[in-house]
């Protein structure tokens, strides 16, 4: 009976601890789908967003040069030498 128990509880300790010694599972790294937005590692990601922010400070200043070229106001143009 002894023998019995001693082989279950190696057993089960086997099967947990296997668990403990390889803890990682496979996952995707991006389970959402291509339209459900970007997936990529975190610099990626981050880069993706600083050059979205430029682009977006940039549109915003092209887009106050040209209401001031409508108005007749000076531009950033009429500074350049």
């Amino acid at each position: 009976m002894k023998k019995v128990i001693f082989v279950l509880m190696f057993l089960s300790l086997l099967t947990a601890c296997g668990r403990i010694l390889l803890p990682y599972h496979e996952n995707f790294l991006c389970s959402k789908g291509a339209e459900a937005g970007y997936c990529g590692s975190l610099r990626d990601v981050y880069n993706q967003v600083l050059k979205e922010q430029k682009y977006r400070e940039y549109e915003k200043l092209l887009y106050e040069d040209t209401q001031k070229q409508e108005k007749g106001e000076n531009t950033c143009k009429d500074y350049k030498n």
